[in-house]
């Protein structure tokens, strides 16, 4: 009886051993779907560490819309956040997790510089209505090369492709001039963003007016041209990736 007891210790010890082993492994996996595999569902603030990151960082995951296991690099909807804002600031990142942010020039390319990574636009009107604009294929270059806009492709959905215009576009702000045109877009348009030139298709950093847009704003709002057009300000956008599954 001692030794099946003893035996039956062995069995639970090993199995907490090896459950610990997979959640340490997946602590800082970057694909959340792995731990809906293990059954967290729950949308929230996890911990990743991209390999080409000397430690990790905190992100937002989402578990619910489109499949799930998306991290959120981007996310508006009350205009608390100042977006208009240097090139340190959306290096970096700024902003609440909990409420709205940006997550980083540099953290968005250790997400999807090294792996294949799909991209999904959301964008809500100022009637509630989500549109939805996805690339299964999105990515951007390094800080040495003005994290250009260098990967996307494979559009689906209902928001219109306002995207693909921006790609191979360097990543401008307010003191940082990288577009293709003569004057500062990002200055004009009051965000931080890959701009082709001054006439954007979207500016989903741009300034937040949840209204119709005053004459001196038009095409300055956050936009998304394939929804609802350049003049709309929408009341709110979130730009989540995730890893492709091969």
């Amino acid at each position: 009886m001692i030794f099946h007891l003893h035996k039956q210790i062995q069995i639970i010890s090993q199995y907490y051993r090896l459950k610990t082993a997979i959640l340490k492994t997946l602590q800082y996996s970057l694909d959340f779907r792995f731990y809906k595999f293990l059954g967290h569902n729950k949308s929230g603030i996890y911990e990743i560490q991209p390999k080409s990151s000397v430690k990790p960082i905190f992100v937002l995951c989402d578990m619910v819309t489109k499949g799930g296991g998306w991290t959120v690099i981007q996310k508006r909807f009350d205009g608390s956040e100042d977006f208009f804002r240097e090139w340190r600031d959306y290096k970096f990142g700024f902003g609440n997790l909990h409420r709205e942010f940006w997550i980083g020039l540099e953290n968005i390319y250790e997400l999807t510089g090294f792996q294949v990574s799909e991209l999904l636009v959301e964008i809500t009107d100022r009637d509630k209505i989500k549109a939805y604009a996805n690339y299964n294929r999105f990515g951007i270059g390094p800080e040495t090369d003005g994290y250009p806009l260098s990967i996307l492709a494979g559009f689906s959905g209902d928001a219109g492709d306002s995207l693909t215009p921006h790609l191979s576009s360097k990543f401008s702000t307010k003191d940082i001039n990288q577009d293709r045109h003569a004057i500062h877009c990002a200055q004009v348009y009051l965000g931080g963003w890959w701009y082709a030139g001054c006439h954007v298709s979207n500016n989903l950093n741009g300034k937040f007016i949840n209204m119709a847009l005053p004459e001196a704003y038009k095409f300055k709002g956050l936009h998304w041209l394939g929804f609802r057009g350049h003049e709309y300000c929408h009341a709110g956008s979130r730009m989540l990736v995730r890893p492709v599954q091969s």
